[in-house]
């Protein structure tokens, strides 16, 4: 895929392309690498984008968007 980094592809090709963003402007979902898309609002897989947008464990003290 072009503009998409290597591993990203790996990572979203390993788990199947979950649906991790819904942008409602455009009303579509998206898989992390963007190969997987559909129109309007898609569950999203909840573990998946807690992978790509977070740094801790599932249920532990979020700080990820404190400033450093």
């Amino acid at each position: 895929m072009m503009g998409v980094a290597p591993q990203t592809v790996v990572w979203c090709k390993e788990r199947a392309h979950p649906y991790v963003t819904y942008n409602p402007w455009l009303d579509r979902s998206y898989c992390r690498c963007g190969r997987r898309q559909e129109s309007g609002k898609q569950p999203l897989d909840a573990l998946a984008q807690h992978q790509v947008f977070h740094a801790h464990a599932p249920g532990a003290l979020c700080r990820c968007y404190l400033p450093r």
